[in-house]
């Protein structure tokens, strides 16, 4: 069984024919970082954690999305 992992929007995918997957888009068999995906780099032919240094902007623009989301929601959810 095969996992396969799309370059850039890393959708993982279990259990696969690898032969049916391109490596020009798909990882193939990559080591899986214990890591939430945002802090997922595509390296070569492999994924690694980003570093301390790299995940502060990840981080920061994370942390900001999730913030206009929640007032988004808050906006929909006392304007109806």
């Amino acid at each position: 069984m095969s996992i396969v992992v799309h370059r850039v929007t890393l959708t993982v995918k279990v259990s696969v024919n690898t032969p049916e997957y391109a490596p020009s888009e798909w990882l193939i068999n990559p080591t899986i970082p214990d890591a939430p995906k945002r802090h997922w780099i595509v390296e070569g032919d492999d994924l690694r954690e980003a570093t301390e240094e790299e995940k502060v902007p990840i981080d920061i623009e994370y942390l900001a999305q999730q913030k206009e989301e929640r007032i988004q929601g808050l906006r929909e959810q006392y304007n109806e």
